[in-house]
């Protein structure tokens, strides 16, 4: 199967990151949610998403980019990279 992974990484790169890794291993296309925006994904048979999660969403782009952008029928997967601080733990 032709898999791109879709991502959006801002911060401190930590889901960057994540994203080398994995397509790395899989040997998977890489593309950041701006540069897929114009792309088409037709050819993909699976689409993963990852991005950071800010109070409990994906970041704002990336919403917008499923809603206007993910084409509809497509096997979809998610990457998501949460923050839980230290001090939250128990």
């Amino acid at each position: 199967m032709k898999t791109i992974l879709i991502y959006e990484s801002t911060h401190h790169g930590n889901t960057k990151k994540l994203v080398d890794a994995v397509a790395k291993r899989y040997g998977i296309r890489t593309a950041t949610v701006e540069e897929a925006a114009a792309m088409d994904l037709s050819a993909y048979d699976r689409i993963g998403i990852a991005s950071g999660v800010a109070f409990g969403k994906f970041y704002e782009a990336t919403e917008r980019f499923m809603d206007d952008s993910l084409p509809k029928g497509k096997d979809v997967f998610f990457l998501e990279r949460l923050f839980f601080p230290l001090y939250l733990r128990k």
